[in-house]
């Protein structure tokens, strides 16, 4: 080494050039030593380039390498991203005498380069259940989307050795005759804090997530002789899809091809072809899963706005197949990104992604936290200045509405509750219970000096003292410094006194607080679009704690909301301002009513609430028969042909505010032998009466030991009762499960062969 500085001048000749067909401008030169090790990079200019190497030993050989140049202009590509843009390489060593040089790229090579733009736009959302049945998809913001890049299908495919090509045909015929069983529902128990709606869509649980299939006038082939790998026409016959199965005219198409393709190759295209298609197949086939190994590059980031949305353009080969892209998501919290959205690459893989296709990335991790935007309100003509008491968690307020019954999901006149749980049905006269928010809504002009704070109070019914709620209620600003690091600071709207008014709660001001002094030069605050913290309550109430115990608080209470001027003054409702009610909910808006003057007093709007935070029980009495239900040392119960077996439970809740599910199944069997669901209280249910404060029923040893009466019948059998006492409390969010009971119990019936 001397110190000098290798330079070299390349000129690019690209053959066949034309008019029409005009050579790619946007070109990188990239230096390699002869073992990978990078040494530098200079774009193409009007074909050509000059690399600066530096000190560099004569006779040293170094790979010059011509690609398109990469969207992320900041990192050095690798080796896999040059062979995927199939990369011109040149092999040269140093020579002092020889400083330039012409590389001649022809046609074919460099017509891969040509770069098309395509614009990747999506959604990030997550389902949110209500308990009126239907399901929220809210935006999840403050997150950013990776967008990668997937090893194209054709080059799996052709990878693939022949043996295996073949068993991929006869695996995804299988797989197209297996029923698609729907998944079994599970009630819905959602735990997240209640948003606005962005997007109502109907809760079904009894979906299948690949379709509704039906299985008539399938005129599908299938080859008899897949063993001998020898298709031809005259050895196809009917093909029969899954029970169930109807697809459209495209995949019948392509089904019929992959059973009848006459070639290897031509297997191989109608694979390649139809795979996009039955990729959810493919995840049913462990072996596939463990000899493909997809090969993705991460190369685009997209921002996700406050709606859940984003849009980016990328590059691709305009002479190759559509970009095949998998997406990623991050979420900034705690000042840091966590990923909440890698699912496996199986199955979620937008092969030949139709450029400014919407794609929706539907977030499951519990952690992540949704957005919640602001919903329009619709009002009475007449009004002007208002407040609208809101939901209680997320079920709107029906008040002392005229028009008739409250609708499933929301807050009754009695203060109670219809609502449906997914795998439940409908959950009929439910109370209140837990730790409860308040939500409500107002004009966007207030603040203003007249109405500046407001109060939530509650009361149980036939109590004269109203009690100030009055947990810390706070409002998440943004913080953003110019160095773009962001915090979310919180601003505290109360519990505050105003000149000796307790308990008051700022109405949000329109401006969160400025920058402090110790910030830097620039740092800029804001109040984000919508609730991306959850701050969407203006109340909380913690109903476990109410007075005198759980027993004795539980009934019927009045809610109050009254609004305060600047210096902590009563408001009255119908002076400065109007209480406006919900009166429905569409997928955009909240159509609202003026209150009624049943639902005002002299200070502020009131409705009820019924709470009721006892627990349940559930208890099994042991199995008897006559008097006798003591079983031996074996555990065995004897019985003689004739007997009668009485079954008792107990399925109770203090104020019959619970449903229960009880069933006895024999062996292994999953069918029930006898069952009772309804609400606690209820009598009959299906065989059972309520006896003594107990459900019971005396039932033939025969119809134990029987399956509808046919033979075989057993003669000794296992059995196992089991309860499930499911509270109805809700906090407006979801049931309250925690004062649940369940009771388990088995019992063996064995014949006297005693003589």
């Amino acid at each position: 080494m001397n110190g000098k500085d290798t330079r070299l001048h390349i000129a690019l000749q690209f053959e066949g050039e034309t008019k029409e067909d005009r050579s790619p401008k946007e070109l990188v030169a990239y230096v390699f030593d002869a073992k990978g090790k990078y040494i530098t990079q200079n774009s193409v200019d009007n074909a050509a380039v000059s690399l600066q190497l530096g000190d560099l030993p004569d006779g040293m050989p170094i790979r010059i390498i011509i690609a398109p140049m990469f969207d992320n202009q900041d990192e050095i590509p690798t080796r896999e991203q040059l062979e995927q843009v199939q990369a011109y390489e040149r092999v040269i060593r140093l020579n002092p005498r020889q400083k330039e040089y012409e590389f001649t790229i022809v046609k074919p090579d460099w017509l891969k380069w040509l770069r098309c733009r395509c614009t990747v736009r999506g959604r990030v959302v997550k389902r949110v259940p209500r308990l009126d049945g239907t399901v929220d998809l809210l935006p999840v913001c403050n997150t950013r989307v990776t967008i990668c890049e997937v090893d194209a299908l054709p080059n799996i495919i052709w990878r693939l050795p022949d043996n295996l090509v073949y068993r991929l045909r006869d695996d995804l015929i299988k797989e197209l005759r297996h029923p698609i069983l729907p998944p079994i529902p599970e009630p819905i128990d959602p735990i997240d804090l209640p948003p606005f709606p962005v997007e109502r869509i109907e809760l079904n649980t009894n979906f299948d997530m690949f379709g509704n299939f039906e299985a008539q006038d399938s005129p599908f082939t299938e080859s008899l002789a897949f063993e001998t790998r020898g298709i031809t026409e005259a050895s196809v016959v009917n093909f029969n899809l899954a029970e169930g199965m109807s697809i459209d005219d495209e995949l019948k198409r392509s089904i019929n091809q992959l059973v009848s393709a006459p070639t290897l190759n031509r297997l191989r295209d109608t694979l390649i072809e139809s795979l996009p298609r039955l990729q959810f197949l493919l995840c049913r086939l462990p072996w596939w899963q463990r000899w493909v190994r997809y090969t993705k590059q991460c190369l685009w980031t997209a921002e996700v706005d406050e709606q859940g949305r984003f849009s980016t353009t990328i590059t691709y080969p305009c002479f190759g197949d559509k970009p095949d892209l998998y997406f990623q998501v991050e979420q900034w919290r705690d000042m840091a990104w966590h990923v909440i959205y890698k699912p496996p690459m199986c199955g979620n893989i937008y092969w030949n992604y139709n450029c400014g296709q919407t794609v929706t990335l539907v977030i499951t991790d519990p952690s992540a936290e949704v957005c919640i935007p602001d919903e329009p309100v619709d009002l009475p003509e007449d009004v002007d200045l208002w407040v609208m008491p809101y939901a209680v968690g997320n079920s709107p307020i029906w008040g002392d509405n005229a028009m008739g019954s409250a609708p499933n999901g929301w807050v009754r006149t009695d203060g109670t509750m219809n609502y449906n749980i997914g795998g439940f049905g409908t959950i009929t006269n439910a109370p209140f219970g837990g730790t409860i928010g308040f939500q409500m809504n107002h004009d966007a002009v207030l603040p203003i000096p007249q109405m500046k704070y407001y109060r939530w109070s509650y009361r149980k019914q036939g109590a004269s003292q109203w009690t100030s709620m009055n947990v810390t209620i706070t409002r998440r600003y943004v913080k953003e410094e110019p160095s773009s690091d962001i915090s979310f600071p919180a601003y505290v709207l109360g519990p505050k006194t105003v000149n000796g008014t307790p308990n008051l709660f700022e109405f949000r001001p329109h401006n969160p607080p400025a920058p402090d002094a110790s910030d830097p030069a620039g740092t800029v605050t804001y109040w984000p679009v919508n609730a991306f913290f959850g701050d969407i309550y203006a109340a909380i109430l913690n109903t476990n704690t109410l007075p005198p115990n759980v027993a004795s608080a539980a009934g019927v209470y009045d809610i109050k909301l009254e609004v305060f001027n600047e210096n902590g003054q009563l408001v009255a409702p119908n002076t400065v301002f109007d209480f406006v009610v919900p009166e429905s909910r569409t997928s955009t808006n909240i159509i609202t009513r003026e209150a009624e003057n049943t639902e005002l007093d002299v200070t502020g709007f009131v409705f009820h609430l019924h709470i009721d935070n006892n627990n349940t029980h559930a208890g099994i009495t042991p199995v008897r028969i006559g008097s006798v239900a003591q079983a031996d040392k074996c555990g065995f119960l004897y019985y003689d042909i004739g007997d009668q077996v009485t079954i008792r439970f107990n399925a109770e809740h203090p104020n019959d505010h619970a449903f229960f599910n009880f069933y006895v199944k024999r062996g292994s069997s999953n069918l029930s032998i006898t069952s009772a669901r309804d609400d606690v209280g209820t009598t009959p249910v299906g065989a059972y009466n309520l006896v003594g404060g107990g459900y019971q029923s005396n039932f033939s040893v025969l119809s134990l030991m029987t399956d509808n009466s046919v033979p075989p019948h057993c003669r000794n059998a296992a059995f196992v009762e089991s309860l499930r006492v499911y509270a109805k409390a809700t906090n407006g969010v979801s049931r309250l499960h925690v004062y649940d009971r369940s009771a388990l119990l088995p019992f063996a019936l064995a014949i006297d062969t005693t003589p």
